[in-house]
Formats: C-alpha cells, sequence, structure tokens
C-alpha cells in the first residue's frame, strides 16, 4: 500500500484509505491522514511523510508523450517561492493534515502573524490541498498529554469503515495553525496563520 500513497503524495496529491488499513503506517511515521478530507466511504486523505516517501525505492511515473512535454518544457532546478509574514490574524477554518513544510515559513509564525499563499496551476484551492501539510506541521510540535503522575494518557477513536474502537496515545498541539480561503490584491488563495 506504501508505494500506491508514495505515488500520489509524489504527485500533489493523496489517496483515500481507513484509519484501520493505515493504522501500521501512521504509527511508524510513514504515512498521515487528514481528517478533515473524507470520502462517502468514511475514508481520510493519506499521504505518505518523509520517512514514508523515502522508505519507498520506486515508484512508477505516468509521463506525458514528448509532443506534449515539448510543448511544455518544464524548468531547470527547483523555483524558489517567497513568502510576506504579516500580523494578520486568521481565526477562521480547521486543521488538516502532509506534504513538506520547508517552502512554507510556517516555523517561523508567531502567534497572530499569518502569511498569504496564492492560487496556482498545481494547488488551484490551496485551503484544501495544503490541509495535510498544516496537519503535519502542527504534529511536530506534539507532546504527549499527561496526567498528574507523569504517565500518557490515551484516547479512543472510532474507525470510520469499521466502527472498531482503538486506544491511542494522547497528544497535545503547543502550537495551532490554521488555513483558510482568502483574497490579497485581487488575487485568490489561502492564508496560513498561527492562533496558539
Amino acid at each position: 500500500m506504501l508505494p500506491e500513497i508514495a505515488a500520489a503524495t509524489y504527485a500533489g496529491s493523496y489517496v483515500f484509505k481507513s484509519a484501520f488499513d493505515v493504522a501500521y503506517l501512521v504509527e511508524n511515521g510513514l504515512a498521515e491522514q487528514n481528517e478533515a478530507i473524507v470520502n462517502e466511504e468514511g475514508w481520510f486523505a493519506t499521504r505518505t511523510t518523509e520517512a514514508g516517501s523515502a522508505a519507498v525505492t520506486t515508484i512508477e511515473v505516468q509521463t506525458a508523450p514528448a509532443e506534449i512535454q515539448a510543448e511544455q518544457p518544464k524548468p531547470k532546478g527547483s523555483i524558489k517561492m517567497s513568502f510576506e509574514i504579516e500580523n494578520i490574524a486568521v481565526t477562521a477554518g480547521k486543521r488538516g493534515g502532509g506534504t513538506r513544510t520547508s517552502q512554507y515559513p510556517i516555523d517561523a509564525l508567531e502567534v497572530g502573524q499569518s502569511f498569504f499563499i496564492p492560487a496556482s496551476e498545481k494547488h488551484p484551492e490551496p485551503e484544501k490541498s495544503l490541509a495535510s501539510m498544516l496537519s503535519g506541521a502542527m504534529k511536530k510540535y506534539d507532546v504527549p498529554d499527561l496526567d498528574e503522575n507523569g504517565v500518557q494518557k490515551t484516547k479512543i477513536i472510532t474507525v470510520p469503515k469499521t466502527g472498531e474502537k482503538r486506544e491511542i496515545p494522547a497528544t497535545v498541539h503547543t502550537r495551532k495553525f490554521t488555513l483558510v480561503a482568502s483574497e490579497k490584491d485581487g488575487v485568490k488563495g489561502a492564508r496560513i496563520g498561527r492562533t496558539a
């Protein structure tokens, strides 16, 4: 299952999987799920983490015919995007969940600050397509939720498709971010902000 998920992640997308089916991958840090994006079967959008992508040695990538590639050449090297951190709080929206966060200045945000991401061909609705990345950004700052004796608490979750109850370790977000649809200078896009 991991190569299938990695191929979708590599393509800038995700696949829907039940929490039960990918529990092993999630528990071992190879995949993550965005509970804010659910299909009709109750399965969550699933992507590989960086460790999961690295674990897959070969991914078949479907390429366009040579004549199409010639019409639309890709630039060499990586394109650096710049984002301006602003003192604009973001107060609405849902948390989501993993692509790489390194191209976005999420770690530099203070509470009440945000930055704007313009819509693009790859992310025409960034408030939806980047939700997984934002979930991963928050998860990076999670700490165990401890009781008064210093023992990590647990919580019970219900697997959507099967209804199975599972006990998992409880964590607390030390940083919280949100992602909302936004507009800046007449350009549509999304705004990522730190709320806590």
